[in-house]
């Protein structure tokens, strides 16, 4: 609303700047003229000012998320690759156990051996 009250004043002093020899009582100096029309336009410009400001903020802030994304994304690679790894160890985990069974056995019969020579 601000902004069309703006607009209704622009068109209105830009109207009676065009109509300044028919409407004298109501016309506006041309210096005062300028001078709204200047900080008008001042104040469009903070305005645009401000907005790229905003952008540019938000511009770091997608750059940010941008490399926060490729660093979760490696880790979730690392972190795939080292599933895959636990999980393979998993798999030969009773084949060890069957090794180790193994292996205790075969102890058990060298110490039972020893025991006999001794």
């Amino acid at each position: 609303a601000k902004m069309i009250e703006e607009a209704k004043l622009v068109w209105i002093c830009l109207r009676c700047k065009s109509d300044m020899k028919t409407n004298k009582p109501e016309q506006e100096s041309s210096d005062e003229l300028d001078q709204f029309q200047g900080f008008h336009i001042s104040e469009i410009l903070k305005s645009v000012d401000t907005k790229l400001d905003a952008v540019k903020r938000m511009e770091v802030n997608l750059n940010s998320l941008r490399e926060t994304t490729i660093e979760i994304q490696k880790s979730q690679e690392f972190l795939s690759i080292q599933y895959d790894d636990m999980e393979k160890s998993l798999k030969c985990l009773p084949e060890l156990e069957k090794e180790l069974k193994q292996l205790r056995a075969i102890v058990v019969e060298k110490d039972k051996l020893i025991e006999e020579l001794s």
